[in-house]
């Protein structure tokens, strides 16, 4: 082996486990985001069962609890808007938790050659790309329709009227600036972590396909 193989080699190697030490640290970032997400996705849907089991009582108490029952100007029970906020919450919180974890699951194929491994790594970053692209669809969307469903018919239950209020109005608000920074985090984590990630990667594998590892 002369001299050049060997530097070439060296280099390979070095760029590899470099490479390798900053992907296994992003799928560990990932990991514990999984089970946190798992662990509000948990409570939030034993949250929601009581509500479809319990929810006019616990409506009652609530109102009767903070002195509100008087005032209010609708029925100040549960409404098809809040039912149907309930269920697509429950099927958000078991559904998100498993699209997380299917999207970090390593892929389990053999590969038998330096490069292959880096290709199926490739590979995998690639469908990170894609699942938080598509963020918008799984994550933003349903979560912005639980949101309004549940607060525009809790504003019916108590006001008896559909035309959103000034608190309404500043939830609107709020529910707005939460998704633009859904969308700077999702714009951050592709383009700053996954994207330099898969060029590195590619670099390698170039290194390998010249050395014909």
């Amino acid at each position: 082996m002369d001299l050049d193989t060997m530097k070439n080699e060296l280099r390979a190697s070095e760029s590899t486990n470099k490479v390798q030490s900053n992907t296994h640290q992003y799928y560990q970032v990932l990991k514990r985001r999984f089970v946190i997400e798992t662990a509000v996705a948990a409570f939030a849907l034993m949250a929601v069962i009581m509500m479809l089991l319990f929810g006019d009582k616990l409506m009652t108490l609530i109102l009767t609890e903070f002195a509100i029952q008087h005032s209010i100007k609708g029925s100040g029970q549960l409404n098809f808007l809040m039912y149907f906020s309930f269920f697509v919450s429950a099927a958000y919180c078991i559904t998100v938790p498993i699209k997380m974890w299917r999207s970090i699951s390593p892929d389990e194929s053999l590969s038998w050659t330096l490069t292959d491994r880096v290709k199926s790594e490739i590979n995998r970053l690639e469908k990170q790309n894609t699942f938080w692209n598509k963020a918008p669809i799984w994550s933003f969307l349903p979560a912005n329709i639980i949101g309004i469903s549940f607060f525009w018919g809790l504003q019916y239950s108590l006001l008896g009227t559909w035309l959103p209020s000034l608190y309404l109005i500043m939830y609107f608000i709020l529910l707005i600036a939460m998704n633009l920074g859904g969308f700077w985090l999702k714009h951050h984590l592709i383009e700053k972590e996954i994207k330099p990630l898969v060029t590195e990667l590619r670099e390698v594998e170039l290194t390998l396909k010249q050395m014909g590892a």
